[in-house]
């Protein structure tokens, strides 16, 4: 599976373009696979260097006054969108790729080009629909009173295609590994697995229907993992499989909930952390063990049921 990244120089600062496609190059690997050699970086406009230089030189005055003679706006030339050349160098690579990964530092990166992030976007599926774009930040720049849960662990999007339950999977591991939650991969990726394959299932089986987009959400307090999907389908009414409420049923203290809201469906489930070991909690911790085994293996039963 090819991979390749995007950024925007302006966004992350000189200073931090290293760190970030190593944070990249990182992001890729739990992907199983490698960004070397297919990092492309915008560079952003000169505009602002050469108007940085003639404020420097002292020269803004008379810059203003031969663009009021010559009926030029200055507001437009400095305020113009950065050329584009790493990004239609990158589409070009898109172009004649099968299918892979993109990853980019936030949303933001496809912003400041004169149009809506979005059409960037479009653009993209357009050329290759089996590219999926991977954020390595996907929350906006600016502060969401979500970002100062306690916990946090990350928030990503996907569409509902072929290949969005792989993608929510894989960025669920790489989140919840590096917050040393490991035992938890498991019941999130089935839960993962029905909820966002049964989108997937929605999707091909109405291909008149509107695009649903889901927004995957995890946060940990010190009891609870918190396992949000939340899409702009609006199925609030619909049954919930018997394996996703095992699972989240599998310890006290486990919940499961499902609402409707204007903008679509938000599906929410609880799941109790997983008991340190020690000489006071060994055998609470083999009996969470055993009910997970058990919820694991229900799943599994259901899975293969007609």
């Amino acid at each position: 599976m090819t991979m390749w990244a995007y950024l925007q120089v302006r966004l992350v600062g000189d200073s931090r373009v290293a760190a970030v496609s190593a944070e990249l190059e990182e992001l890729a690997a739990s992907y199983g696979g490698s960004v070397r050699g297919n990092v492309f970086r915008e560079s952003g406009s000169a505009v602002g260097v050469l108007w940085g230089l003639v404020e420097e030189l002292n020269l803004t005055d008379q810059i203003q006054g031969l663009a009021q003679r010559k009926h030029l706006d200055l507001r437009r030339v400095i305020g113009s969108p950065p050329s584009t050349p790493a990004l239609w160098s990158l589409l070009g690579k898109l172009d004649g790729a099968r299918g892979g990964y993109l990853f980019v530092p936030s949303p933001a990166h496809f912003g400041g080009f004169g149009v809506p992030e979005a059409v960037v976007l479009r653009r993209i599926t357009a050329i290759r629909p089996a590219v999926s774009v991977i954020y390595l930040d996907p929350t906006p720049t600016a502060p969401r009173p979500r970002q100062a849960r306690t916990g946090w662990l990350g928030e990503w999007r996907v569409d509902a295609n072929g290949i969005a339950v792989t993608i929510a999977q894989h960025s669920a591991r790489h989140r919840l590994s590096r917050a040393g939650l490991g035992d938890l991969v498991d019941p999130v990726s089935i839960l993962l697995g029905e909820l966002v394959g049964d989108a997937v299932k929605a999707a091909a089986a109405d291909p008149t229907a509107p695009p649903n987009t889901l927004t995957i959400r995890l946060s940990a307090d010190t009891s609870l993992l918190v396992v949000e999907i939340d899409e702009t389908r609006h199925h609030a009414s619909q049954p919930v499989s018997e394996a996703v409420q095992a699972i989240c049923a599998v310890r006290p203290g486990g919940d499961f909930t499902r609402c409707s809201h204007p903008r679509g469906t938000l599906t929410r489930c609880a799941l109790p952390l997983p008991v340190a070991e020690t000489a006071t909690t060994t055998e609470p911790t083999d009996v969470s063990r055993i009910e997970l085994a058990d919820a694991l293996q229900r799943w599994r039963e259901l899975r293969s049921e007609p």
